[in-house]
């Protein structure tokens, strides 16, 4: 049985987009949050208050967390 071209090429195309997919899919989830959970477990922590402006009458305030 003798494969066409356009056969050829979407086998080809197919297993690109799974390669690729699979990588991203790797990609995202590998664990980040090692340097993160290192800062929150430190006692030197406060929160503050900061107002936010977003433009277009949208504003608010949110509380962010600073550790040192």
């Amino acid at each position: 049985m003798k494969m066409s071209k356009t056969m050829i090429r979407l086998l080809t195309f197919s297993g690109l987009v799974a390669a690729l997919t699979l990588a991203a899919f790797l990609l995202a989830a590998t664990s980040q949050s090692g340097s993160v959970q290192a800062a929150e477990d430190n006692g030197n922590c406060q929160v503050i208050h900061v107002s936010v402006d977003e433009g277009y009458g949208i504003s608010g305030t949110v509380q962010r967390r600073i550790c040192e």
